[in-house]
C-alpha cells in the first residue's frame, strides 16, 4: 500500500508536481500491488490494473 506520508510534498508544489510524486509512489509498489499510475491528458492520477481478469 502506498501511504500519503510517504510521499514527500514540499511548499511550491504544484497540483501536477504532486499528482507526478503520487503516480511514482503507486508505481514504486507495483509489483506487490498490480496497479501502474500514470498522469492523463488532462493532468489527473489514472489507475490500471496489470493484472488479468
Amino acid at each position: 500500500s502506498v501511504a500519503v506520508a510517504d510521499i514527500k510534498i514540499t511548499s511550491g508544489d504544484t497540483a501536477a508536481d504532486i499528482n507526478k510524486k503520487v503516480a511514482s509512489a503507486i508505481n514504486d509498489k507495483r509489483d506487490p500491488t498490480g496497479m501502474y499510475a500514470s498522469i492523463d491528458t488532462s493532468g489527473n492520477v489514472k489507475l490500471e490494473s496489470l493484472k488479468a481478469g
